[in-house]
């Protein structure tokens, strides 16, 4: 693509995506919470990482699933 896409084209996409694939995942009987870990990574970022400004995130998020077959090109 030559051009970004457009921010309401963007915000609907999401929306859609996350209205089809939770109930989706959880017909196939996944279930889906959010925890929050404290690890700590200074071995392989530095003593220091906990105090740098985070560049163009502000969270990520792992899933952890088994093989569930069809539900796994959806995730």
């Amino acid at each position: 693509m030559k051009k970004p896409i457009p921010t309401f084209r963007r915000k609907i996409g999401k929306v859609l995506l996350t209205a089809t694939s939770i109930p989706v995942a959880f017909c196939y009987g996944m279930i889906m919470r959010v925890r929050r870990v404290d690890v700590d990574y200074s071995y392989w970022l530095g003593p220091d990482y906990k105090n740098l400004k985070p560049t163009n995130f502000s969270r990520s998020s792992t899933i952890v699933s088994n093989h569930c077959g069809g539900v796994d090109g959806i995730i």
